[in-house]
């Protein structure tokens, strides 16, 4: 049956109320776009943007919030705004920064979702426009001493068209007739400007904008924003004498950046309406593949868990590594399925045959790297021969059986039948296509799990002894609700059995084989 959705915005950010429409309207649900609460909540569904600024608000159990408002200023958050998210269905946000705002003020996963704003390429009505504004800035700046003084700076230099409370087809009309879009912040620690930015991408227009310490939270971004130090009046003015010299080229950029944001919020948002239930488990097999390539590091993490993205940002995360926001689903170990199920069936789509996938609680020692390039080596020499390489072993299954041993450029390389552990591994295209027929409706926890699932595969393992990674103690097991350090000694039990097993293998067959 067809949902009947509303979303009630304010003005200024309707460009954000077109984009949800435009992913509602997908699954063929009917919308209804409103500038207040309506009398009678008869919808199915509710998503309200800016709710600290209306009075009256949906019921609870119907209500998703979207909150907008930047959380290094305190002017919104009353206790009231608290409240009416906290008692929401649900709340979305669009900047990690702020859910680790709302975490420490009691509004934490599993209650958020991260929905980056994203952009459409269907915003614009892509007829040709005179440029008859070189650069524009709307937004307030009457009562922002920062801004006048910015804006008095470049106009110094350049002609500088200043907008203030216009709104809707009005400021698309001028943003399609400018060259540049200016962004100043309103305040000198703010978080990037996302809306603002994804309606000018939309509308093909590129920005020029003062940094921000979560800037790098937004990728594909270069080339469409041209960004400057934050407060830096003389590298404001070499940024947008840059930008207009070649406008054209940077408005071809907006393009692709549009392009990768308007499928990077069509996947999350598919993500939140599969975690909260109002799409089934089954939409997963209609989401468009994920971008990956040969030998890819996808490194899989829940960007609410902000605790554990951060750690994993500041002490594992390396440039090659691409980081996925893993699906969710109660319970979580069908969430965590249906994120190896999506990687690997995108993998395999593009003709991947070998991929790495680590989570973001994954330990890496200080030779990580150096062992890795071995273990690489080692598995090239034996293409074909194996299913998966594990990084470690959570739980050694009893009826384990160790197949060879073999001894390489000084590891100790153990095949096994069996292993059971999703921290640090590498798939083949065998193990990729199981992972790829795992089905999200078996809810059969002891046998359905992904790691027990692949452990009952019978698939040809290849650990080393010791093992490649560790696991981090300190987090918080977002799967099963409990602290790593219960899997302490599960992996220490599990390292030592696998030894012993090992050093029994060698006493019946002799020494491990060696390859030079």
């Amino acid at each position: 049956m067809g949902l009947h959705w509303c979303i009630i915005t304010t003005p200024h950010v309707l460009f954000i109320a077109h984009t949800l429409s435009e992913q509602l309207k997908k699954f063929g649900w009917e919308v209804e776009i409103r500038l207040e609460c309506p009398d009678v909540f008869n919808h199915d569904y509710y998503i309200v943007l800016c709710a600290q600024m209306f009075d009256k608000l949906p019921p609870g159990e119907k209500r998703i919030i979207y909150q907008l408002e930047q959380s290094t200023s305190s002017r919104w958050f009353s206790d009231r705004y608290f409240s009416d998210m906290n008692n929401s269905f649900a709340v979305l946000d669009y900047s990690l920064t702020n859910i680790e705002f709302l975490s420490k003020n009691g509004i934490s996963f599993p209650h958020v979702y991260y929905l980056p704003i994203g952009a459409s390429n269907n915003y614009a009505d892509h007829s040709d426009r005179d440029k008859s504004i070189d650069i524009l800035f709307y937004g307030d700046f009457k009562s922002c001493p920062r801004r006048q003084k910015m804006l008095e700076i470049a106009e110094e230099r350049f002609v500088v068209t200043r907008i203030d409370s216009l709104f809707s087809n009005d400021i698309k009309e001028l943003i399609q007739s400018s060259r540049v879009v200016l962004n100043i912040h309103y305040y000198e620690d703010a978080q990037l400007e996302m809306p603002r930015i994804q309606e000018c991408l939309s509308l093909g227009v590129p920005v020029v904008s003062e940094s921000t310490a979560d800037q790098d939270d937004y990728a594909k971004l270069d080339g469409a924003v041209t960004f400057f130090e934050c407060g830096n009046e003389n590298a404001m003015i070499s940024a947008i004498s840059t930008v207009l010299a070649d406008w054209q080229t940077s408005a071809g950029a907006t393009q692709r950046a549009a392009a990768f944001w308007e499928d990077r919020f069509s996947f999350m948002f598919s993500r939140f309406l599969i975690g909260t239930g109002i799409l089934p488990t089954d939409a997963l097999d209609h989401i468009p593949a994920l971008e990956v390539s040969e030998d890819a590091t996808i490194a899989l993490s829940l960007p609410e868990t902000t605790d554990r993205r951060r750690m994993f940002d500041r002490e594992t995360r390396q440039p090659a590594m691409q980081v996925f926001d893993g699906m969710r689903r109660r319970p979580g170990w069908i969430g965590c399925g249906m994120s190896y199920k999506y990687l690997c069936r995108s993998a395999r789509a593009a003709g991947v045959t070998k991929l790495t996938i680590l989570e973001d609680d994954a330990l890496l020692n200080p030779d990580h790297f150096e062992r890795l390039s071995i273990i690489e080596s080692y598995l090239q020499e034996n293409k074909g021969a194996w299913d998966v390489f594990s990084g470690v072993i959570a739980h050694l299954h009893d009826e384990a059986r160790i197949v060879d041993v073999e001894h390489y450029r000084g590891m100790d390389f153990i095949w096994l039948d069996k292993m059971t552990s999703t921290v640090f591994n590498i798939y083949s295209d065998v193990s990729m296509d199981w992972i790829a027929r795992w089905n999200q409706n078996d809810h059969h926890v002891e046998s359905n799990a992904i790691d027990r699932y692949l452990e009952n595969a019978n698939l040809r393992v290849i650990v080393t002894d010791p093992f490649l990674v560790g696991h981090r103690e300190e987090l918080h097991s977002t799967l099963w609700g409990f602290q790593n350090t219960q899997y302490r000694d599960m992996i220490a039990e599990s390292q030592s059995r696998l030894r012993t097993l090992k050093n029994e293998w060698l006493a019946r067959n002799g020494r491990a084989r060696l390859r030079l």
